[in-house]
């Protein structure tokens, strides 16, 4: 697996975060509530970080694939 460029641990996966607006419904069934997401729209691709040290890597998913994959990728610290 490749490793983090700040924290130097081995990692298999990037924690991706994104914002946006999510639509859901809550629907009632007898007593308990049900949620059915219905659209969520990002308005950017969001930031991929390192699990072990939650630094972020990467603003760009092929970025991100790519490093994940083991391609020399830039990382700017």
């Amino acid at each position: 697996p490749p490793t983090c460029p700040i924290c130097n641990k081995q990692i298999a996966r990037l924690i991706h975060s994104s914002w946006g607006r999510m639509t859901r419904l809550y629907i009632k069934e007898n007593e308990k509530v049900r949620i059915e997401e219905l659209d969520f729209a990002s308005n950017s691709v969001g930031i991929f970080k390192c699990p072990a040290c939650k630094r972020v890597l990467f603003e760009n998913e092929g970025e991100a694939e790519a490093f994940l994959k083991g391609e020399k990728i830039e990382v700017q610290v």
